[in-house]
């Protein structure tokens, strides 16, 4: 699809939004170096060793968490059991537990301090936020696995 056609596509929610499926935020924004400049800077924190896309139904978009995690672990043979943190972002109470419900997600290692709903993040800065949160709670509670 080209710029000037993602450009013509219509607002997601009513004729004069500004959300349409070519800027609809997504989880994906992060910040990535290469090993050797990670090594070179000495900023290696931790490693992204899975990642999947998937893609739902608008009606159901909320919860697109559900089959991007599944994918994700079973590109690398894990399941939820292999995790030791599971951050949602969640957009409002009810889509966070369709999330934990559908997953059988453990209250005990998921959103372990709030998340979106909680904290004040940027537009579009909730990926960076999670795997920053995620960092951080692995390295104090001694975790080795977390899934965003």
């Amino acid at each position: 699809m080209s710029l000037e056609q993602l450009n013509k596509l219509p607002p997601i929610f009513k004729d004069e939004g500004t959300i349409s499926v070519r800027n609809v935020p997504e989880v994906s924004d992060a910040f990535i170096a290469s090993k050797d400049a990670a090594k070179k800077h000495n900023i290696t924190l931790t490693r992204i060793v899975s990642c999947f896309v998937s893609r739902c139904d608008l009606s159901v978009i909320d919860i697109g968490f559900v089959p991007t995690s599944n994918g994700a672990l079973k590109k690398r043979r894990l399941s939820l059991k292999d995790v030791d943190l599971v951050e949602v972002n969640e957009a409002f109470p009810p889509q966070y537990l369709a999330v934990e419900k559908s997953l059988d997600l453990d209250p005990g290692i998921t959103n372990l301090n709030g998340r979106a709903i909680t904290w004040d993040q940027p537009l579009g800065g909730s990926g960076s936020s999670i795997i920053a949160h995620m960092v951080h709670e692995l390295r104090c509670g001694g975790g080795k696995c977390a899934g965003a």
